[in-house]
């Protein structure tokens, strides 16, 4: 078979929330909730307007954080 086959009737390619996947208590939501109350203005004072758009600082950090 060439093809994946694929549902019509799907009603949703990825689950409506992460909490119905992993559960209110997992660790990515206590360090997206801690690095939500640092202060990053530092980091975000140093990016330019030049170039493509980046990522926002908070974001890196809790990736950063959770590897």
């Amino acid at each position: 078979m060439k093809f994946l086959p694929y549902n019509r009737e799907q009603a949703y390619l990825l689950p409506p929330s992460v909490k119905d996947v992993l559960g209110g208590n997992h660790l990515c939501f206590f360090l997206q909730q801690m690095v939500e109350r640092l202060d990053l203005t530092a980091f975000a004072a140093e990016y330019g307007e030049e170039g493509r758009r980046a990522y926002a600082p908070a974001l890196l950090v809790k990736v950063w954080l959770y590897a």
